[in-house]
């Protein structure tokens, strides 16, 4: 067998000379790729974590204990709204109760009081027995300042008149708290809407699939603060584009393990905030990713 010293004697000197500029170059690149594409930068300010839908991932889905085990955790809140039957904001995320609360009924088809103190059948039921579903109102009056997001769900299945007076009634809910809240949807025509009634509110555009930025009018950027990407469709030429515009960048996980996971590999691209479904352990995952990174090499 040879050795490697045997190896090296067997090559000629010009072979020598080809292959350490081989590697010379090699190094060379990587050296140039780094000040080509350097790494982001770190968030100059902690970036803010959101519990979405109520700590979903450990409490029943938009639960008020889930709420609040989330706000004592330290984390900001997000919720859904949809409207009732009988023009009652409630908290909730399907506009159809069959899924969390077994009713074969359509949110837009019942009243308030109808639907207020339905039993919980979703997810962790059997743990943490719930009942009831609460008002938006009720949800603004006792988290307040700790909310960040309130998503707005059913709004373009609603007639024109009911529509507005829908949108009449989020302004006045939200005015109060328009400095820390955010009101979010996925449709712009929306966000047009509310700031055409208060231009100070707080809006956002929340995106499933990164095509959809593509499909905004350029007039209605004006009405989009902020824009809320769904983890898996996260990409840093999408973060870009968007910091082009001057926009604040959440993004958001559904609460499946990849969707987690996706978030967690995002933090070297620094969003402003991140709308997780477990807030206590995403924000453990945050503080290991963003450790300074250790120099072998001392001080």
């Amino acid at each position: 067998m040879r050795t490697p010293v045997a190896y090296m004697g067997m090559l000629s000197r010009k072979q020598l000379f080809l292959k350490q500029r081989g590697w010379l170059t090699l190094v060379a690149g990587l050296l140039a790729a780094a000040a080509l594409f350097p790494a982001p930068a770190r968030p100059s300010r902690p970036a803010t974590v959101i519990a979405r839908r109520g700590y979903w991932a450990r409490y029943p889905e938009g639960s008020w204990l889930g709420f609040q085990q989330a706000r004592d955790a330290g984390a900001r809140l997000s919720a859904d709204a949809v409207l009732t039957g009988d023009n009652v904001w409630a908290l909730l995320h399907d506009t159809t109760l069959e899924r969390l609360y077994c009713r074969p009924w359509s949110v837009d088809a019942v009243t308030y009081d109808q639907i207020k103190d339905l039993a919980y059948c979703g997810p962790l039921a059997d743990r943490y027995p719930q009942r009831g579903i609460p008002r938006v109102r009720d949800f603004l009056q006792e988290f307040g300042p700790a909310v960040a997001e309130v998503e707005l769900k059913n709004t373009p299945a609603l007639p024109p008149e009911r529509r507005a007076a829908a949108l009449d009634e989020v302004a006045n809910l939200i005015t109060p708290l328009r400095s820390t809240l955010m009101v979010t949807s996925f449709h712009p025509a929306d966000l047009r809407e509310l700031k055409q009634r208060d231009e100070n509110l707080r809006t956002g555009l929340v995106v499933y699939y990164a095509r959809e930025i593509s499909r905004v009018r350029a007039g209605d950027w004006e009405s989009i603060d902020a824009v809320s990407v769904r983890a898996q469709s996260v990409s840093a030429r999408l973060l870009s584009r968007l910091r082009a515009r001057g926009k604040t960048i959440w993004v958001y996980d559904t609460g499946t393990p990849w969707s987690r996971r996706r978030v967690r590999q995002l933090a070297h691209l620094a969003p402003d905030g991140y709308v997780v479904s477990d807030p206590v352990a995403f924000r453990k995952d945050l503080a290991f990713v963003q450790r300074p990174p250790v120099r072998w090499w001392g001080r």
